[in-house]
């Protein structure tokens, strides 16, 4: 029944520990995986270990299950007087939250497979179940898509990049680039699913486009030549939602991508949308008036909700970043809440730190992604010399260890210049979380945004 689990035991006590071991009868077996289908039947991920003087036992109604026990096994042999000791225990064990998430940037720097699947291994160590894979943005186009091979001949690839860049405009003068065949791409997944982590793809739209315009002008609102840039930041180029050949170039890219990867949602990204490349453009001045729209946030619903009927319609939700379900009337939320698996909120500093449980309220379900929490590419403290960004303060394990899911206020023991924060007040006159909408927290996710991030040996430090 747990065959690959059992091959996966196996692979660990060889790899970690150096240790022999065949597959007998249960009843001679020293390490037992156990199905039973009536155990925590609500909590599908449970698992119990238990070690006594003569055996090891690990039970679970699901492989998942299984999988997370054997985790936990392998954290808890150590080494003693040269031998291999394990505490006599038993162990009930069962997420808080379903959706344990990290997300890996590859827009901005190509990583490559042995990168990815070297991540999801420490992934399945901490029983993390969703990986995110940013494949698309301004500055690299990182998926084949055989329909659009210029997309990776050419969007793949820079001629230069921007270094510092919050602080400098100096380039490295250094070509780089990169992309996953799909042949790699189902190497990945299959590797990924092996270790019960889903992997979700995020193709950027309608902004973070640039790297997909400069392999075919004809997608932008200028419709003109441009490069693959090499500055980081937000681009002027988007997609020119307006024309419908547009449109089908979207849909052609995503039938591929629900064709390529297994996940039940597809990550849109949403964010961060340079509308002044709609605003000068005669074409979609055209088409707001055709279509009576008084300005350009009513073009981006309108391309959103068509984007997520389409992919409704093959059976696969959509996921986005938290721009995707602000401003909306409460028709437009109706209509398009239940086709999202998830948005995104990141935005826990400030004024805006209402967003997510907003976006809860409003009938989303929502991944918490708090930027003081989460995102582990800001700086580890402020000494000077430490590499990463300080926009949304300091992140380390502790301020990751701190966050709050149900009391998102008080997540954040400090603001962003480091001063204590009055904890008993955060929260007061701010939005708050209903007991309805509380189901709707899925669960967290890190990210490593790459503006900073080159090589691996830079993911390993800020991972």
């Amino acid at each position: 029944l747990f065959t690959q689990e059992l091959k996966k035991l196996q692979e660990v006590l060889t790899e970690d520990f150096g240790l022999k071991s065949q597959i007998v009868k249960p009843s001679k077996a020293d390490i037992s995986l156990c199905y039973d289908a009536s155990f925590m039947q609500e909590e599908k991920e449970a698992y119990q270990l238990e070690v006594t003087d003569m055996k090891i036992t690990i039970r679970a109604q699901m492989a998942t299950g299984i999988f997370y026990g054997i985790q936990s096994l392998r954290q808890l042999i150590k080494s003693e007087a040269g031998k291999w000791i394990i505490p006599k225990l038993t162990i009930t064990d069962y997420p808080a939250l379903s959706w344990r998430s990290f997300m890996l940037d590859e827009g901005r720097y190509f990583k490559g497979e042995k990168v990815v699947k070297q991540i999801l291994d420490e992934m399945a160590l901490l029983k993390m179940n969703v990986f995110q894979w940013h494949l698309t943005d301004d500055q690299g186009w990182r998926i084949e898509i055989k329909k659009y091979p210029r997309l990776t001949e050419i969007g793949a690839f820079r001629d230069s990049t921007q270094m510092e860049w919050y602080e400098s405009h100096h380039y490295d003068g250094k070509p780089h680039g990169g992309f996953y065949t799909q042949t790699q791409i189902r190497n990945i997944i299959k590797y990924a699913s092996e270790r019960h982590i889903t992997i979700i793809p995020e193709i950027e739209m309608p902004g973070h486009s640039a790297a997909a315009i400069a392999a075919y002008p004809q997608l932008g609102t200028e419709k003109q030549s441009i490069k693959v840039p090499t500055r980081f930041g937000v681009q002027y180029h988007a997609y020119n939602v307006a024309d419908p050949k547009v449109i089908q170039f979207i849909k052609d890219v995503l039938d591929e991508v629900c064709n390529l990867f297994p996940s039940e949602t597809i990550h849109i990204g949403g964010d961060e949308v340079p509308k002044g490349s709609w605003t000068g453009s005669p074409l979609c001045h055209k088409f707001m008036e055709e279509k009576g729209m008084k300005d350009t946030h009513e073009l981006s619903e309108y391309f959103l909700e068509n984007i997520t009927e389409m992919l409704s319609k093959k059976g696969v939700k959509t996921s986005g970043w938290q721009e995707v379900a602000l401003h909306h009337s409460p028709e437009m939320n109706a209509r398009i809440a239940p086709r999202f698996a998830g948005v995104y909120c990141w935005s826990t500093i400030g004024k805006r730190d209402v967003v997510p449980y907003t976006v809860a309220n409003e009938g989303y379900d929502v991944i918490l992604c708090n930027v003081n929490n989460l995102y582990i590419d800001l700086a580890y403290n402020p000494h000077k010399d430490e590499p990463g960004l300080t926009w949304g303060g300091y992140v380390n394990e502790v301020t990751s260890f701190n966050i709050l899911p149900y009391n998102i206020y008080c997540s954040a023991r400090e603001n962003t210049v480091g001063e204590k924060n009055n904890l008993k007040t955060a929260g007061k006159g701010k939005i708050q979380l209903t007991e309805q909408s509380r189901p709707r927290i899925k669960g967290v996710q890190a990210q490593l945004f790459s503006e900073t991030i080159g090589s691996f040996d830079m993911v390993q430090y800020y991972v």
